[in-house]
């Protein structure tokens, strides 16, 4: 009599411990849902650019088929065509550095992450662009800032209308520049999209 007796005993210890050990069917359930839960959420990001050839243009595209974020171009109403144009946008982006731009404003309260782009004329960013970072309150949002170059340009420039940045709220957290001397656009693209997959894990963090 006493054999039955052990294997009930040893069935009954087995179980306990498997019930123990296992966690029950509500607890599997709500497993993935708490790991979904904890997943951050995409950063949201605009690209805002002005371009009078064409060259930023085609890399703040280059960044929005990358990163699948959204675009908005800045516009110039001042005449910037041609060679006359490009003399006068090189004088007034030392001199008179205000523009009346289209849109008057861009709306980036629902934006995490503003990646900025510009022409660089002489030593400094396009009257465009710097007539949209001073009338933009940046508070809380993280900025990319990039320029582009056929001749010179320099950190130093950039660091420049990063510290204005910075004094409407805004975080600078990268800068970059392409030089586009001498390349086509679709190298031009291929080096942004180089650049942004390099770059990306920093600042959609």
């Amino acid at each position: 009599m006493r054999y039955p007796c052990i294997a009930t005993i040893y069935l009954l210890t087995v179980l306990c411990l498997t019930a123990f050990e296992r966690p029950s069917i509500s607890q599997e359930k709500n497993q993935p849902a708490q790991q979904e839960q904890a997943l951050p959420e995409k950063p949201k990001v605009l690209v805002v650019y002005y371009s009078r050839t064409g060259n930023t243009k085609a890399i703040a595209e280059s960044i929005k088929d990358t990163l699948g974020c959204t675009i908005q171009e800045i516009k110039d109403l001042k005449d910037r065509s041609g060679i006359k144009g490009f003399i006068g946008g090189m004088i007034d982006a030392k001199k008179n550095p205000i523009t009346e731009i289209s849109p008057k404003i861009v709306d980036v309260k629902d934006y995490d992450l503003l990646i900025i782009g510009s022409p660089g004329w002489g030593v400094k960013l396009t009257p465009a662009i710097n007539t949209f970072i001073n009338s933009t309150d940046f508070t809380g949002k993280k900025i990319v800032l990039f320029g582009v170059a056929s001749g010179r340009m320099s950190q130093k420039t950039l660091d420049e209308y990063s510290s204005i940045i910075n004094s409407r709220g805004g975080q600078v957290i990268d800068t970059f520049i392409i030089k586009t001397l001498w390349i086509n656009q679709d190298e031009i693209r291929a080096k942004a999209k180089e650049i942004c997959t390099e770059r990306q894990e920093k600042w959609m963090q």
